[in-house]
């Protein structure tokens, strides 16, 4: 959307049409971009979609299908919460 209203209109885009900000859009758009071949069974959510990205790109499917030690539990990132994710990233 943010070609289709042309050079300038993006902000003025956002504020008129969606209730969240040009911040919350580019992260919403990057997360389009880098998880596009994302295993669809995954229940990831924005927030652990946005956390995700800081994990390097190579690294991120392995990542994603690791089981992590959380609280002497191993788990998925499917069943970890965004702050035990966000300790693990």
């Amino acid at each position: 959307m943010k070609k289709r209203v042309g050079h300038g209109n993006w902000e003025n885009y956002l504020k008129d049409k969606v209730e969240f900000s040009q911040m919350t859009a580019t992260k919403f758009m990057r997360i389009a971009s880098e998880f596009s071949n994302l295993n669809p069974g995954l229940d990831l959510g924005s927030k652990k979609l946005y956390l995700l990205l800081d994990v390097p790109a190579e690294n991120r499917e392995t990542f994603i299908e690791t089981a992590h030690l959380v609280n002497g539990t191993e788990k998925n990132v499917n069943e970890m919460t965004t702050l035990n994710l966000k300790s693990k990233v």
